[in-house]
């Protein structure tokens, strides 16, 4: 939200001062962003979040903003400016070192898909209609049929409006990428239908098959350019000697075909080796605790 630009420095502070490392907003103004984005930036803070009012994406990044976060802020900042104009605000990004998280998922899911499904699956309680809400907790059903009732106090728009608006965020996130602005994997998780784990790879899908990025993007995406820009760690995200990192092993290439990523074989994680028969026995184990929070879990395999 909003905030008077004299609050900003106290603001930061207090932040600093409780261990915060990162700051996320949204709807600011041009005056309050950029009062945050100084006090940020003299804390050593990273500041992240949707496009500002009044100030355009280009001039909000070399202001010091780490990342733009959902395609959809953006290309309502860009508004109707042609695309040599979007394309130079993207190249101010690229320059600056900005991120940006797309979540066109999100857009998919909460603005693509009819209301009544996915009422209809919350309701689901067998997980008939997708076997992935057998591993949704009540909070999180809640969140989703929180934000499905928001959006009935919206006002009617006409027909094709968020088709025609998703076609506007693809269009841009293409001219991002040949802008060179480094792409994050993103899904705004609380948002109906976006499923936890699932999303991230729905995400790097769109990416490829909408955005046209290479599955090798894709995986950077998901990895290496969120660790340089969330902790700035030159050996974060990667598979290299002296690298620190979980590790998902998959049975095929997402080289050839990023639907790969999904065929997990194993996981290494905090050191830890999860093979595909611990992987089904934790998805078990999750499924009964979504049905019942307060029942006991069967234990892990090992």
């Amino acid at each position: 939200s909003d905030l008077n630009p004299e609050e900003a420095d106290g603001l930061v502070q207090g932040l600093r001062r409780q261990g915060v490392d990162q700051i996320k907003f949204r709807d600011l103004r041009k005056p309050a962003f950029l009062a945050l984005a100084a006090s940020a930036r003299a804390q050593g803070m990273r500041l992240t979040g949707h496009a500002p009012v009044g100030i355009g994406i280009g001039e909000a990044a070399e202001a010091g903003l780490s990342s733009l976060e959902h395609m959809d802020t953006v290309s309502e900042s860009l508004g109707d400016a042609p695309d040599p104009e979007r394309g130079e605000e993207f190249a101010r990004m690229a320059r600056a070192g900005t991120g940006l998280t797309p979540t066109l998922v999100t857009t998919i899911a909460y603005r693509m898909t009819p209301d009544a499904h996915a009422y209809a699956v919350i309701a689901d309680t067998a997980g008939r209609l997708d076997r992935r809400r057998r591993f949704l907790s009540r909070d999180m059903l809640a969140a989703w049929k929180f934000g499905l009732d928001a959006k009935q106090l919206e006002g009617a728009v006409p027909d094709g409006f968020w088709a025609k608006a998703f076609d506007r965020q693809v269009a841009d996130l293409k001219l991002a990428h040949r802008a060179g602005v480094r792409l994050m994997v993103g899904t705004d998780l609380g948002v109906s239908l976006v499923y936890p784990g699932y999303a991230v790879h729905e995400e790097m899908n769109a990416l490829v098959t909408l955005g046209g990025l290479t599955p090798l993007e894709a995986l950077r995406a998901a990895t290496a350019t969120p660790a340089a820009i969330i902790t700035a760690d030159p050996a974060g995200g990667r598979i290299s000697p002296g690298a620190a990192a979980d590790l998902v092993l998959l049975a095929h290439d997402p080289l050839a075909d990023i639907r790969a990523i999904s065929d997990i074989d194993a996981v290494v994680a905090a050191g830890r080796l999860l093979t595909h028969a611990d992987l089904r026995a934790l998805q078990r184990r999750a499924q009964v605790l979504a049905a019942s929070p307060d029942a006991t879990p069967p234990p892990p395999s090992r």
